[in-house]
């Protein structure tokens, strides 16, 4: 036996496992396509079909096996949301109580889409947990803010008492964001512009001032700078809360409150010093 047949036999079992509540000939189908996918990669029919002909996994001929994958896609009693959730369930199980890290990120197809994804990050790696496909070039009929929330509940309904810090760019970052993560318990790490704009605790006093990012930023890094003359290091902060550039620079004490440009609502973010 090959190695694709061993993988075909295991992965189909495991899936048989996985997806309690469906058909079978439902998952035996998917698990088949899916491999198919994986051993061509691509995910075009006729690609698909033929890879799994020539790696023998099935005895039809390679047309009657691109429609049989046809069907299984038109087939409207296969409900992929449903399918997910139950995949996901299994899938995020042996995480929850640990520490996890999810990015968030938009990611164009062509000219014509725009995905946005929440990926589980595992070893460097990010694995997508939930996404939403949606048009580059009209209007959505969702505002952005209210699918990243949709997209935060459908994954941390199976990670209860697990903590969780959400990872975004500066285009997906802002008081907007913060609210949805604040409001579920999530930590966060953001890629800020250095021109937005804060209020610092500092000593137990919010102090009065806004001040841009990227004027805090080189502060801190003088200040850390002078600390260590002879060394010329500098401590760098680990806690995730706020990112601005790819390091935030440690000030024990220090913690910061992220305004929005031209916004008037803010919030504290104990800890947080960039």
């Amino acid at each position: 036996m090959d190695a694709s047949s061993v993988l075909w036999t295991n992965w189909h079992q495991q899936l048989k496992e996985l997806l309690t509540g469906i058909h079978g000939h439902q998952k035996k189908t998917l698990a088949f396509f899916v491999l198919g996918i994986v051993l061509s990669g691509s995910a075009v029919m006729q690609r698909v079909a033929e890879t799994l002909s020539e790696r023998g996994l099935s005895e039809a001929k390679m047309s009657s096996i691109e429609r049989r994958l046809s069907r299984f896609i038109a087939n409207e009693r296969i409900v992929v949301p449903l399918i997910w959730k139950l995949f996901l369930a299994q899938v995020l199980a042996p995480f929850c109580g640990q520490q996890l890290y999810f990015v968030l990120d938009n990611m164009p197809f062509r000219d014509e889409l725009t995905i946005v994804y929440l990926g589980l990050l595992v070893h460097s790696r990010v694995l997508p947990v939930a996404w939403a496909v949606m048009p580059a070039q009209t209007k959505w009929d969702e505002g952005q803010w209210q699918i990243v929330g949709r997209l935060l509940d459908q994954v941390r309904i199976h990670l209860p008492s697990t903590s969780c810090t959400l990872i975004a760019d500066r285009g997906l970052t802002g008081m907007a964001l913060v609210k949805l993560c604040t409001a579920r318990g999530w930590h966060y790490l953001l890629r800020v512009c250095g021109e937005h704009t804060c209020r610092r605790y500092f000593n137990g006093k919010l102090e009065q001032s806004w001040k841009r990012f990227g004027q805090i930023v080189r502060h801190r890094q003088a200040i850390a700078g002078m600390a260590q003359p002879e060394s010329g290091k500098r401590k760098r902060w680990t806690r995730p809360s706020v990112w601005s550039g790819t390091q935030a620079v440690r000030n024990p004490g220090c913690s910061s409150v992220i305004k929005e440009p031209d916004a008037d609502t803010f919030r504290s973010m104990p800890g947080a010093c960039v």
